[in-house]
């Protein structure tokens, strides 16, 4: 199912999560947590609509992605398996 506007998808394959976004005409900023609320990895889109955070330094467990714009805060729990 599409994520509708102002909202995003998590996916994983073998080596990397993907974050597809739905933000039209926004800069939107990711994030990547630990449970333990420690902050990972994070990074800015401005036109593009995916952002991929690699597994290859992840603990096998929960982790939380962030997507942070201008009027808006969301997250999603993330399982990891390494």
């Amino acid at each position: 199912m599409a994520a509708k506007d102002g909202d995003f998808d998590v996916i994983q394959n073998e080596n990397e999560i993907v974050v597809t976004l739905n933000y039209k005409n926004a800069s939107v900023q990711t994030y990547l947590y630990d449970m333990n609320g420690n902050q990972l990895v994070n990074g800015i889109i401005f036109s593009k609509n995916t952002v991929s955070f690699s597994k290859n330094n992840l603990a096998s467990g929960v982790y939380m992605v962030q997507v942070v714009s201008a009027n808006q805060v969301l997250s999603k729990k993330v399982f990891v398996n390494n």
